[in-house]
């Protein structure tokens, strides 16, 4: 397509230089003001090929931009993966390298609220979890939340299986 555009640009320009010099030579032939109107068209035209040519450059950035963008969020994991991602480590290294081993709040927090989600929370990890929740302080308010929230879900029917199982080993584990 940009080939097709210089050709035409090309050829408009050597047509206002036929209709430059056909004014030099003759100018008995033809009046002044044809050639200049029909210079002025030329001239029109090639403005017209240049804008839309600076047009479809920009559209074809767009559209690049726009690629590079998408291909870029297929790739990168999302916020919550990366989330999920440090808390299951964070609880790894807990388990296997507790000198090294700082609390983090926020991980904490990840890890209280989303024990319930088989997605997020692997049931490899859910024992680590265990383990974890019976080392806490057993008066924080946070594992007495965990404890109800435990109760209700094995109490609610239309809870599934696995998450009502997990609940039952919350209760068992917590002091």
């Amino acid at each position: 397509m940009k080939e097709t555009v210089e050709s035409a640009v090309l050829e408009k320009f050597h047509r206002a230089q036929e209709l430059s010099s056909i004014l030099k030579k003759d100018s008995e032939e033809q009046t002044n003001q044809d050639v200049k109107r029909q210079a002025e068209e030329v001239l029109d035209e090639f403005d017209d090929i240049q804008k839309q040519r600076q047009n479809n450059l920009k559209k074809t950035k767009k559209q690049f931009k726009k690629q590079q963008q998408q291909n870029k969020q297929e790739s990168e994991p999302t916020n919550k993966e990366r989330k999920s991602e440090k808390a299951l480590a964070y609880l790894k290294q807990w388990k296997k390298h507790r000198d090294d081993w700082k609390f983090k709040k926020i991980l904490h927090i990840w890890l209280l609220k989303n024990w319930k989600d088989l997605d997020k929370f692997p049931d490899k990890r859910f024992k680590i979890f265990l383990k974890y929740l019976h080392a806490q302080n057993s008066h924080s308010h946070a594992l007495l939340r965990i404890r109800q929230e435990a109760q209700q879900m094995i109490d609610d029917e239309s809870i599934e299986e696995s998450i009502r199982e997990r609940s039952r080993s919350i209760l068992q584990w917590l002091p």
